[in-house]
């Protein structure tokens, strides 16, 4: 698979919501270090991938998608507690990503919305 378009448009929406992505970033680097197995290598692997199921799909809300998984893959394991078993890593991580919402006023479409809120 040729993910140099993922890779692109993972690039333009990280520096489209940089302030975002370097608080997130910076709260799980204290926590738990970068260079991880749910570090920011497997956040950009979860975007590349789904970028791709994305690309491929009958879905005329491209960008809408992109952008939810763009979401997803920062939030998604963003405040694993360890790198085991963390049960309620995924909530924790879904209410870091309300907070974040609110206070840096990210808009998303509806379908956006939908797609991470699944």
């Amino acid at each position: 698979m040729d993910f140099t378009k993922a890779i692109s448009k993972g690039q333009l929406l990280a520096e489209r919501y940089s302030h975002v992505v370097d608080e997130v970033v910076k709260q799980y680097d204290e926590r738990m270090g970068l260079d991880t197995v749910h570090g920011t290598r497997h956040w950009t692997n979860v975007f590349t991938n789904a970028y791709h199921i994305i690309e491929n799909s009958p879905e005329t809300e491209f960008e809408d998608y992109v952008l939810a998984a763009f979401l997803f893959a920062l939030f998604h394991d963003s405040k694993r507690k360890d790198e085991d078993l963390d049960l309620l890593h995924g909530y924790r991580g879904g209410a870091y990503f309300l907070e974040m919402v609110i206070k840096h006023n990210i808009e998303m479409s509806a379908t956006a919305q939908a797609n991470i809120y699944k």
